[in-house]
């Protein structure tokens, strides 16, 4: 029953019980234990992360590479507030040749879900137990797939942050938007040529070359007013 509440609306949910199983019980009811059990697993994640926080035990699983990716929608609940759900997979990845296609693709497997609503702070450390289970302490190589928003970027920083991160182009851009806002000034002409440059780096050269771009624009202005913000995005 509690599956079936926590999957489809209560009303649903009455109604295979009833279909299924000749089981007559009302939405209400149907409402009433699945939020009980809600709550009892919601208190037996907190036991589970308070000890991880107090024994740091060693995690029995050992993958080699480590997917991670962590995102939030927003849900519409029955009262009609919009509330976000926060989400993180994480899942194994390999790469191996593909003789039709006659290139190396790699391959996701083993992918599992955690999710709350919750504040982003929260949400990093009630995910411990799912990044516990996984062993992501052990991996040799974990890659961080997802948008740069600040709370997720935040997210990796607790959990991996010397994990590679591949971030949206649109949201890459924006970090370097924000700096050369920050030492040109949002209307100059300066800003807007030196933003256009740096947009076709970004998506036609690696990477790497438009960081080196923002250092030295760092160290060229090393005491501008905006100095901590363009520090931050380039952190």
């Amino acid at each position: 029953m509690t599956r079936l509440g926590s999957r489809l609306s209560y009303r649903e949910a009455q109604e295979e019980l009833a279909l299924l199983w000749q089981v007559d019980m009302s939405e209400s009811s149907v409402r009433q234990i699945t939020l009980r059990y809600g709550r009892v697993a919601d208190a037996l994640i907190e036991v589970q992360v308070a000890e991880i926080e107090a024994t740091a035990p060693s995690a029995t699983a050992k993958p080699d590479q480590l997917v991670m990716c962590t995102d939030g929608a927003m849900v519409q609940t029955t009262s009609g507030e919009w509330r976000e759900v926060k989400t993180v997979s994480l899942g194994e990845f390999a790469s191996r040749w593909d003789p039709k296609q006659a290139r190396v693709v790699v391959e996701t497997s083993a992918i599992s879900y955690f999710s709350r609503v919750e504040p982003a702070e929260a949400f990093s450390r009630s995910a411990l137990l799912e990044w516990q289970r996984r062993g992501g302490d052990n991996a040799k190589k974990v890659v961080a797939v997802q948008d740069g928003a600040v709370w997720i970027q935040s997210f990796i920083d607790y959990h991996c942050p010397r994990a590679t991160r591949v971030i949206d182009f649109a949201h890459a851009l924006s970090y370097v938007a924000t700096v050369g806002k920050a030492i040109y000034g949002p209307e100059s002409v300066a800003f807007r040529q030196w933003y256009a440059r740096q947009s076709r780096q970004l998506g036609r050269q690696p990477p790497q070359r438009t960081v080196n771009d923002l250092r030295l624009l760092q160290q060229l202005h090393p005491d501008h007013p905006e100095e901590e913000t363009v520090r931050l995005q380039i952190l």
